[in-house]
């Protein structure tokens, strides 16, 4: 819970103080909800995602961001779990690469947060709901037609946690980390 408490602080600072960064500059509130699949590494299947991410975009090269993730079956099914989903939440800079123009707009972007990791098997008898420190780091392009838009991501998401404890499913959580790629609307304004 402390890690989920830091992220959320940490993410709620970025984007409140972003007009900080702004300045004289015209600034750029973007909210974008997404679908996608995360795949490879600690994915033991292909899943699909959905969430949404959310952050100041400057009209110059930096922005920040949060972005919410939730994969309701990130594990594979074994006959017997009733819940296999990790919820990803980060705050993330952004930064934009100067080839673009206001219509279309390539990036790179990180960052850090949590990893939530929940499994638990019929009637409750192994389960576990871990809360994991995590960073992701990736990139997209926004292709905008005025206000709305598209947005087409790919990230990397890696657990920071050094434990190696054993549980009950026998995974290893130390080392949890997966592709996620994505495409959703964008809203600016």
């Amino acid at each position: 819970m402390k890690t989920f408490t830091i992220t959320a602080i940490a993410i709620s600072v970025l984007t409140m103080s972003a007009p900080a960064f702004a300045q004289s500059q015209r600034s750029n509130w973007v909210v974008t909800p997404f679908l996608g699949s995360t795949s490879g590494g600690s994915a033991t299947q292909t899943a699909a995602t959905v969430g949404v991410s959310g952050g100041w975009t400057g009209s110059s090269w930096f922005g920040v961001e949060g972005d919410l993730g939730w994969t309701p079956e990130f594990f594979g099914q074994d006959g017997f779990r009733t819940t296999r989903r990790v919820l990803t939440v980060m705050g993330n800079g952004v930064l934009h690469v100067p080839a673009g123009s206001n219509h279309w707009q390539p990036y790179v972007s990180g960052g850090l947060g949590s990893l939530h990791p929940r499994l638990s098997e019929a009637g409750g008898i192994f389960s576990i709901d871990e809360r994991t420190l995590g960073w992701d780091a990736g990139g997209g392009a926004d292709i905008f037609v005025g206000r709305v838009g598209v947005r087409g991501d790919l990230r990397y998401f890696r657990g920071l946690n050094t434990d190696d404890d054993q549980n009950d499913f026998n995974l290893d959580f130390s080392k949890l980390g997966f592709w996620r790629v994505s495409v959703g609307i964008a809203v600016r304004f």
